[in-house]
């Protein structure tokens, strides 16, 4: 349903990949694209259901989101961080980081809502995709972002699998997703790319998004499957965001 590739070459080799891959596609139409290259260092956090924030003034829009269980026996606490410092797959500073801080034995769920910038122009909007809810024109939006994980608490951790899913800016925004595919994060940088037909849910998400004319669009990463199957500092590393779309 999608195409994950691991990045290994050099920087150089991948700039000229990355110049190629570009020019190939000229005739693409950006609707979206988020580099992160100026986060400063906004903190967002939520343990237990409550909410706190840190750091300077959010420059995006991001929601950590959890479900509380009964049988938890210890606090979820998640994170999403503007990080400046990070190097991302681009080799310029900042970058996404969504955290899994410390883990119950039992979690619902949990995940981190992404809604592109804080002002107007920079927020995930995607009119043409509103405009045209058809399943041509999803055949015609690619996504693709770079993606990787690391560990502060645990330089050896391999990684953790995350549920990814596009859902438009509903009240009922979870039954109408477009539902991809799960990521396995690595120590690399990865690709994903996809075309957004290739999601489960399409049928749902059209319907609604024709009927609604939602306001905007939110990208979220979430839990997969078991808390049991993370670890604490299990963190998921987001750079290079686009939406673009194959004129006809």
């Amino acid at each position: 349903m999608n195409r994950t590739t691991i990045c290994r070459l050099p920087l150089v080799a991948l700039a000229a990949l990355v110049g190629i891959g570009r020019a190939a596609a000229t005739d693409d139409m950006v609707l979206f694209s988020d580099s992160f290259a100026d986060v400063n260092g906004y903190l967002i956090s939520q343990t237990g259901g409550r909410i706190s924030k840190q750091g300077e003034s959010a420059t995006r829009q991001l929601l950590p989101f959890m479900g509380l269980s009964p049988k938890a026996d210890g606090k979820l606490t998640i994170a999403a961080l503007e990080d400046a410092t990070t190097i991302g797959f681009d080799g310029q500073p900042g970058v996404l980081a969504i955290s899994l801080v410390s883990l119950p034995k039992a979690a619902t769920y949990c995940g981190f809502a992404y809604l592109g910038g804080v002002t107007r122009d920079r927020t995930l909007l995607l009119p043409e995709l509103v405009a045209d809810p058809t399943l041509d024109n999803l055949k015609r939006i690619t996504l693709r972002y770079r993606f990787k994980a690391v560990n502060p608490f645990d330089a050896s951790a391999s990684g953790a699998t995350f549920a990814f899913r596009l859902e438009p800016m509903v009240p009922s925004s979870y039954a109408s997703r477009l539902a991809f595919s799960g990521i396995q994060a690595t120590d690399d940088w990865q690709l994903w790319e996809g075309t957004l037909d290739q999601a489960l849910n399409v049928e749902n998400f059209l319907k609604l998004v024709s009927a609604d004319k939602p306001s905007g669009f939110k990208l979220i990463w979430a839990q997969a499957g078991p808390i049991a199957n993370y670890q604490p500092g299990d963190t998921l590393l987001i750079d290079d965001i686009e939406f673009v779309r194959a004129r006809r």
